[in-house]
């Protein structure tokens, strides 16, 4: 039996959405929380010799029919069916069950999003390193798939294992070649001083700019983050006690950023307007090299006249600061496990499966992310043939960090973007911009970000 339920908005319950539509999908994988519209209307448990859990996870091109296939396979090798939902990437419905201690059993949690509601999430570190399950093993992961899934929680006395590490995309700096060839700039730049000698030439010979570091939503966690830590410099003290990126080292990181626009002309005016689309569209064409994920290579080369083979994928270049190495910014799609699930083995074992590498190679390939587990890259295409995806492994493995766990972090992240934002709007519009404006930005907003951390 199998069944499944997609639902397009979150601000629709999972009953509600069932009794208010004509047509819906609904068959078995399973039978799921309280939410959901089943015949028995119970949370995970056992009908006959079936194993009933729920999951619900975020949609991507592919989710419908992974999940499709996935779970009849997973029922008829285990006897645990698993009822599926699968949301649009709107948090509500997530954040009500949490609250009411309702919903599905195992689901995904987007990078920090679950400390929000610690609560809301069971610790699963009888399952993490047992050979019962065998891939929720974090030896076989990605190097910096656990900052997202160890936490200490204030009433935990050590780091406890919240979350198991679905997939991830580190930022690296594409570039495209014959923009670059054409400038006379084919040469990969180790740091920040030849991206400025490299852009000076570029915009005297193209009617284009060299690069382009996202503003707007993307420019914390990204952005400011990853120059920051380039630069030699940290968002918090080692202890976690308090944000520290108004250091020096933030605030020259913050300054260059700004410049690119103002001062050096590596990027255009209007970069600080666009959102993820319009970046997309940009690179290749408007700029030749950016801080992003691949998937905007795969994006440029639907263009006629492109290949992938016009591409490479590099590590973002180091800062000023003397021994500073190049370090990027990697998202996390994670899942876990609900406390009020019935069954919670059973829901491990779903885990499990969904980290076989045969498993994530299916799921990831399509998406432009990298899987969770490392076996999956070195044994299934494109993964270990193709140069971009090679290149995004290494420079995943060699310099990919996660932003902090740290309680008040979705507060911080929802106030730095646009405040990072206005003062580059500011800069552009009055011509001026000096270190101290920077200083004063940064200062502030670390002020307020430690009310949270506090808070």
């Amino acid at each position: 039996m199998s069944r499944k339920t997609r639902i397009a908005s979150t601000s629709i319950s999972r009953r509600g959405y069932l009794k208010a539509s004509v047509g819906v999908t609904a068959g078995l994988a399973g039978c799921g929380g309280s939410n959901s519209d089943t015949s028995n209307g119970s949370s995970a448990g056992s009908t006959g010799d079936t194993t009933q859990i729920s999951f619900r996870c975020m949609s991507m091109p592919n989710t419908e029919s992974f999940l499709e296939k996935h779970t009849q396979r997973f029922e008829e090798e285990t006897d645990i069916a698993v009822e599926y939902e699968i949301l649009g990437w709107d948090f509500q419905a997530q954040s009500t069950d949490i609250s009411t201690q309702s919903g599905p059993d195992v689901e995904e949690s987007p990078g920090g999003w679950f400390l929000q509601q610690i609560e809301g999430w069971d610790t699963l570190d009888e399952y993490v390193g047992n050979s019962d399950y065998p891939n929720i093993d974090p030896d076989k992961w990605f190097d910096a798939t656990t900052q997202y899934t160890q936490y200490q929680a204030p009433n935990d006395s050590e780091k406890n294992n919240y979350l198991i590490p679905w997939w991830h995309g580190a930022r690296g700096f594409p570039a495209y070649k014959p923009m670059l060839e054409e400038a006379g700039v084919p040469e990969r730049p180790k740091d920040w001083g030849e991206m400025i000698e490299y852009g000076k030439i570029f915009r005297e010979n193209m009617d284009a700019h060299y690069t382009a570091f996202p503003w707007g939503g993307l420019s914390f966690p990204q952005s400011f983050p990853t120059l920051t830590w380039s630069n030699g410099g940290q968002l918090i003290s080692d202890d976690k006690s308090e944000w520290v990126f108004n250091s020096e080292e933030a605030v020259d990181a913050f300054d260059f950023w700004i410049n690119h626009i103002t001062k050096h002309d590596l990027t255009p005016d209007d970069v600080v307007e666009w959102d993820t689309s319009a970046y997309d569209n940009a690179f290749a064409d408007r700029i030749a090299t950016g801080l992003r994920f691949p998937g905007v290579i795969n994006k440029a080369t639907k263009r006629e006249g492109i290949s992938r083979e016009d591409f490479e994928l590099w590590n973002v270049p180091s800062g000023r600061k003397s021994g500073a190495e190049p370090v990027t910014y990697t998202g996390q799609e994670s899942i876990g496990i609900h406390p009020w699930a019935k069954n919670k083995d059973a829901c491990a074992k779903w885990i499990d499966y969904l980290l076989r590498p045969e498993v994530q190679a299916e799921y990831t390939k399509p998406i432009g992310y990298l899987p969770a587990v490392l076996e999956t890259t070195e044994k299934f295409d494109p993964f270990k043939s193709d140069h971009i995806w090679k290149q995004y492994v290494e420079l995943t493995q060699s310099s990919a960090r996660a932003t902090p766990l740290v309680q008040g972090y979705r507060r911080t992240r929802s106030l730095l973007p646009s405040r990072l934002t206005d003062a580059a709007v500011k800069a552009i519009s009055s011509g001026s911009w000096a270190t101290s404006d920077s200083q004063r930005v940064l200062d502030n907003l670390v002020s307020e970000a430690n009310g949270f951390l506090q808070g």
